[in-house]
């Protein structure tokens, strides 16, 4: 597990780039959040070989919808 200070800074880091991007999370906070937990789905954690297989597929998904301009 993250420590505490990793897990606030990783957060500030996301309030800040939705923030500069011009999200409104107080005006679409539910579907913001709906958004986010569909983005980041549960990954394995039987092992450390199957937990990287699943973050890379996680990763490249998101890589090929930000190369065709959307997320989805």
């Amino acid at each position: 597990m993250a420590p505490p200070q990793e897990v606030q800074a990783l957060g500030e880091f996301v309030a800040t780039l939705l923030r500069t991007r011009h999200y409104k999370w107080v005006t679409y906070n539910e579907q913001l959040q709906n958004c986010l937990s569909d983005f980041f789905p549960p990954l394995p954690i039987e092992s450390d070989e199957a937990h990287k297989a699943a973050y890379d597929r996680v990763r490249e998904h998101a890589r090929y919808c930000a190369s065709h301009g959307l997320l989805v």
